[in-house]
């Protein structure tokens, strides 16, 4: 048999060109790999949403700006999970009352907490910052973590569905509580108005004496009162925080029945 010649292109043939390569400061930034990522997500798929979730807004420079857009999408999304999976594990505890379960969700669910999680899973060195004097402070400034765990969180939901987040969520606040760095606060605004309901027949009421500090890190002073007459008052960074301290102040002030 005689072998056939393959078969001539009509076109003349052209030395192929070296696919072009990007740099980093002027193309897109690519998904990260997995020696960019904490140890707990090192199974996902390096994905935009990913490279998203860990990109902050100080970062400028093209595809900045949609990478911005979803970042804000995916904390909307993680901090929906993150609420949910702190439900499904605070309603293991059937004897809570409700009134004790909203409190520990109020408390899991705060930036504070929260920050505290991206802290020690590693999130601040794989956050992605632009240049300039403040980027050194925002890998640990904690809205900045509370923030990145959330679209970590919106991310790994979009990729792997609701039962990892469940378990990472539960080892976490298990670790937590047998490390010590989770402290359920008292509530003290539930036992002040039950104490107050049983005494006095009445309901606390709350007001706002004064806020203090700079729009970013306000303070305010909140005072309690039963039936007009001042009962307590205290300082937070936030009126819910006030209220507790205020509550708590009302409580040792009060005389044994």
């Amino acid at each position: 048999m005689v072998a056939c010649a393959p078969a001539m292109s009509l076109h003349p043939s052209r030395p192929p060109h070296p696919p072009r390569r990007r740099s980093p400061a002027r193309g897109r930034r690519l998904p990260p790999g997995p020696r960019d990522l904490p140890p707990f997500l090192r199974r996902l798929r390096p994905t935009r949403a990913l490279a998203a979730a860990l990109t902050h807004p100080s970062l400028t420079g093209r595809g900045m700006a949609a990478a911005r857009h979803l970042r804000q999408r995916l904390e909307l999304l993680g901090d929906a999970v993150w609420n949910l999976a702190v439900i499904r594990h605070l309603l293991r505890d059937a004897a809570a009352p409700r009134a004790e379960l909203a409190h520990r969700k109020a408390q899991l669910a705060g930036a504070p907490f929260m920050a505290e999680v991206a802290r020690r899973v590693g999130l601040g060195p794989a956050l992605r910052i632009g240049p300039g004097p403040d980027a050194a402070g925002l890998r640990d400034r904690p809205s900045v973590l509370a923030g990145t765990l959330e679209a970590i969180l919106g991310a790994w939901y979009l990729q792997a569905g609701l039962d990892p987040v469940f378990h990472f969520v539960g080892r976490t606040l298990a670790g937590a509580r047998r490390g010590g760095w989770l402290v359920v606060e008292r509530d003290a605004k539930s036992e002040l108005q039950q104490v107050v309901t049983r005494r006095f027949h009445a309901l606390p009421t709350y007001r706002i004496l004064e806020r203090s500090g700079s729009p970013h890190a306000p303070e305010f002073l909140v005072e309690v009162a039963v039936g007009g007459a001042a009962m307590g008052s205290g300082r937070g960074r936030n009126r819910r925080a006030a209220e507790q301290a205020a509550a708590r102040a009302a409580l040792e002030a009060m005389p044994s029945p």
